[in-house]
């Protein structure tokens, strides 16, 4: 029986369905409750967008009913290249609980890369094993649960890091492929700062390997390297095509498309503490002026302890480097708190373009976990060294969290209660102090006085238990809204037919029933206009036609019709407050006055990018639609093509000629479409090739 079970711990599938089962046990309650804050009043509208537009046979490029009208496709938040989000389409409309399952796809799909990243330093399964688990119920995930874009470059990065280090140590075609894959869905569905954080990784590693093989006298190593390297970049350039295009179109034409201020860094950033009590820091938002979201690096007590015993037993170069790189990492995750960022952010490229440093924990969590998996490893082989490092470890552990213990329970700590430390904050840190000090005297008592082979396994326990209390603990506050299920959501965001929107409005006068769950870009799911929405994703002309019916602290309502013909057009450049009957244009030679009162406009249909109207008018006017203004848009007066101005700051109009007649506003994006074209039949002959490889045996060159 026992060499049964041996053989069935030597399968690799094995520890990846447990993966998946773990992932679904400790994420359980985001089946039953509803993503919170970010996630379903940002993400998951334009996820329901884009799935939307894709059933109905509609084209997601251009986003009608958020913020007046967007390209949706240059924002790199919505993901519409991003090739596993069409999978959704499959099944039906996108509702709040395909939300729950697309964030446990990518958390065990990280899961699962990790574990190959693990296995490519040649540690054992267990371990491996371990390292995984601990990285998808990291602080990581759990932390940014709300943040689908962070999420997806969590899930890639591992695989990319494991594509890439066979890349350099085994140079072939089949390694520069999936390096190329893995790259284009991190970059296309995932947040830009985390390719941005990749390609000084990648640039640490090539020189490293260049050194090397420049010591050892390796010309035709290196070579292949530069050789498959550089077809790995190629791919991903295909690949990465119509996204890469959009992000260059729109940078002029985006609040955020350039270098930022350094005053414009996120003061967030990630907190040591956060190492023993994950809880306590992360729920309590008073005690840092970070955000809640950004401070965790939790990897789990043991899981720490292991880390310890994998950095004085380590003997990898490649993992001393990642280690070094991932140190570096952290540093500069503290943004503006530490110097090291003010260095790099003055001195490197693309630094300038990342407003959130604190992201770049991850590499470091990647290095903590990979150090931890060689040090579960030196633990199996029972020598007495690796035994005391780890109980050192976890009496220092234990002796930390005892101080701590007393500390907050002195009455004394009394003294300390104000805004800053409230008494909850105190009676958090005790329980989690004395849950911590359990853990660490549980597993030195395991460690030293029982001599079997179980000891790793009852660690691993220990482990597995301490991780999803974890995120069971601090879910309710960054994973999911416990107080809301699913069919709360549901019945305002319930599939509807495409609708003909007349009047512009918002997420507060859309929603019906009560209560109002959505806080913003409702639109989407009721296919209206909206003229005010939430998504950091904003036109410059947009921001500045908004700005007046925000002054003074005070919100004003934008009351207009979606199509209108105003009565006079004048010259001006300085926004204002906006009524149908007058607009302003930032071109002298386009005033002018037009009293018919006779004129009509009628929205006949009304489409993601693909607007019809019919308009009847005794003289030549001009006609305002209020969608922004934007490269793309052409439009059509019963064949003849009319030129498209910008009016009111951020609105379109064109000038409809004496007559009745169809006008036809049409968004075409013909290079970045064939681009779009191009990714997807790419993507299939390079997954198709990978999978005959693999078949075969063959692919890396040795």
């Amino acid at each position: 029986m026992s060499e049964k079970f041996r053989k069935i711990g030597q399968m690799d599938g094995v520890y990846v369905g447990l993966l998946l089962v773990i992932t679904v046990l400790a994420y359980a309650g985001f089946l039953a409750h509803p993503c919170i804050h970010d996630f379903y009043n940002e993400f998951f509208p334009q996820r329901y967008f884009h799935i939307d537009c894709l059933r109905n046979h509609l084209s997601p490029l251009w986003n009608p009913y958020q913020m007046m009208g967007t390209p949706a496709h240059a924002d790199p938040q919505t993901g519409v290249f991003y090739i596993p989000a069409r999978i959704f389409a499959i099944f039906g409309p996108y509702h709040s609980i395909w939300c729950a399952i697309e964030f446990m796809m990518h958390v065990f799909v990280g899961g699962w890369g990790l574990y190959c990243l693990c296995r490519h330093f040649n540690v054992s399964r267990p371990a491996a094993f371990v390292g995984a688990f601990a990285y998808l119920m990291s602080g990581f995930f759990v932390g940014n649960a709300q943040h689908l874009s962070w999420i997806v470059a969590g899930a890639w990065l591992p695989w990319l890091m494991y594509s890439t280090l066979q890349l350099l140590r085994t140079p072939g075609w089949r390694p520069a492929v999936c390096t190329a894959i893995f790259a284009s869905l991190m970059f296309t569905g995932g947040y830009p700062g985390f390719s941005f954080g990749y390609v000084y990784i990648v640039a640490a590693l090539f020189v490293a390997m260049a050194f090397h093989d420049v010591k050892n006298k390796r010309s035709r190593h290196f070579c292949d390297i530069c050789l498959f390297g550089a077809l790995a970049v190629l791919l991903f350039i295909v690949l990465a095509l119509p996204t890469i295009i959009s992000f260059v179109e729109v940078k002029p034409w985006i609040t955020r498309g350039q270098s930022l201020d350094y005053t414009q860094i996120s003061n967030d950033f990630p907190s040591l503490s956060s190492l023993l009590f994950p809880y306590t820091i992360t729920t309590e938002p008073s005690i840092m002026s970070s955000d809640v979201t950004m401070r965790s690096i939790y990897v789990g007590i043991i899981t720490l302890a292991f880390f310890v015993v994998g950095v004085c037993r380590n003997r990898s170069r490649m993992l001393w480097l990642l280690l070094g790189l991932g140190v570096l990492s952290l540093l500069f995750a503290y943004g503006r708190v530490l110097p090291f960022h003010r260095f790099a952010f003055y001195t490197l490229p693309l630094v300038q373009l990342m407003r959130i440093p604190t992201l770049m924990r991850i590499f470091f969590i990647i290095t903590m976990l990979l150090f931890a998996a060689v040090g579960f490893d030196a633990i199996a082989k029972r020598e007495e060294k690796d035994r005391n490092i780890l109980t050192i470890t976890l009496l220092i552990v234990a002796a930390v969290s005892l101080a701590v213990l007393v500390m907050v329970s002195l009455p004394v700590s009394q003294n300390w209660e104000s805004d800053i430390f409230p008494p909850t904050f105190f009676h958090k840190l005790k329980m989690e102090a004395v849950v911590t000090f359990a853990i660490s005297l549980l597993s030195l008592l395991i460690i030293r006085f029982l001599k079997c082979r179980q000891t790793r396994c009852l660690l691993l326990v220990i482990l597995l238990t301490d991780m999803i209390l974890h995120v069971v603990a601090i879910a309710p506050y960054t994973v999911y809204n416990q107080e809301l299920r699913h069919q709360d959501l549901a019945r305002i965001t319930q599939s509807r037919a495409q609708t003909v929107p007349q009047r512009l409005s918002n997420a507060s006068a859309i929603q019906d029933p009560d209560p109002h769950l959505l806080w913003k870009n409702a639109g989407s799911f009721f296919k209206q206009v909206e003229w005010e929405s939430y998504n950091p994703f904003m036109l410059s002309n947009f921001d500045k036609m908004q700005q007046p019916y925000f002054e003074n602290g005070q919100e004003r309502n934008m009351d207009l019709p979606i199509v209108f013909f105003p009565k006079t057009v004048v010259f001006d450049t300085v926004a204002h407050l906006l009524n149908e009957d007058t607009a302003y244009v930032e071109q002298q030679d386009r005033e002018g006055v037009y009293p018919d009162s006779t004129s009509s406009a009628t929205i006949v249909q009304f489409d993601p990018g693909y607007i019809v109207l019919k308009t009847s008018v005794k003289e030549s006017r001009p006609l305002v639609l209020a969608q922004n203004f934007y490269p793309g848009w052409h439009c059509d007066a019963d064949g003849r093509a009319l030129e498209i101005h910008r009016i009111n700051s951020s609105m379109m109009s064109v000038l409809v000629p004496q007559g009745t007649q169809n006008l036809v506003f049409t968004y075409r994006k013909p290079f970045i479409s064939a681009a779009w074209t191009l990714e997807w039949l790419t993507f299939l002959v390079l997954l198709l090739l990978c999978v005959v490889a693999r078949e075969k045996g063959v692919g890396n060159r040795q």
